[in-house]
């Protein structure tokens, strides 16, 4: 064992030690986090303000959305003169949902009245295709909701969704040719369940909703 040296330094004092010497005045205050969104502008920053919403000026319409609502114009005007259609609405929303043209076809002899929902299709030409072939399984199926919901509030009678396409420019206001077909748009089981009532039991079939186009 070695012995002790009194000419060597003395060693520094342990941690137990300064624990005894220890005086909380000594020591500096604790550092406070802040989050970052806590921090507050100085007084000095400008302020950030918008113009009041009602002083914006409103976006004009497309293109597109003045040739789809002149051809809806032009849609409805043939019906009533060449099919003998009633006009009801014009751009008719149900929920998120909306309908072109809903109109009423009269009573005869052999049909009662009926209520038809009119998907318009408006194109410059047929370059590109018809109007019929954009309709998808997925606007089908939105236009059988929207129908449906329309006759559950509004009517008790058979109905028929048809679709009219309109050819022309609507800058000119000239139109080349206009197609009508009658119950172009089948719906699915369970719409035809919901315009009966959601689906309840009902005495009626639900295909008698729809009736097949005269010849």
């Amino acid at each position: 064992m070695p012995s002790f040296d009194p000419s060597l330094p003395a060693p520094p004092p342990s941690a137990w030690n300064a624990w005894y010497d220890w005086d909380p005045a000594d020591d500096p205050p604790p550092r406070r986090h802040r989050h970052p969104a806590a921090k507050t502008h100085s007084p000095a920053a400008p302020a950030i303000t918008r113009a009041p919403t009602a002083s914006r000026t409103p976006k004009p319409p497309s293109k597109t959305a003045l040739q789809g609502e002149w051809g809806e114009r032009k849609a409805e005007k043939w019906l009533v003169e060449n099919a003998g259609l009633s006009p009801i609405g014009r751009r008719v929303k149900v929920g998120r949902d909306e309908l072109d043209l809903v109109m009423k076809a009269p009573a005869t002899p052999t049909r009662p009245e009926e209520i038809v929902f009119v998907e318009v299709k408006t194109r410059s030409s047929r370059l590109f295709g018809g109007g019929l072939g954009a309709i998808d399984r997925r606007k089908r199926h939105a236009l059988g909701r929207a129908a449906s919901r329309w006759m559950m509030r509004n009517a008790d009678c058979p109905m028929r969704i048809d679709v009219v396409e309109v050819y022309g420019d609507f800058e000119t206001d000239r139109v080349d040719e206009i197609l009508h077909q009658k119950a172009a748009v089948p719906l699915e089981r369970r719409i035809n369940a919901l315009a009966l009532g959601c689906g309840h039991r009902t005495s009626r079939s639900p295909f008698s909703l729809f009736r097949k186009p005269e010849p």
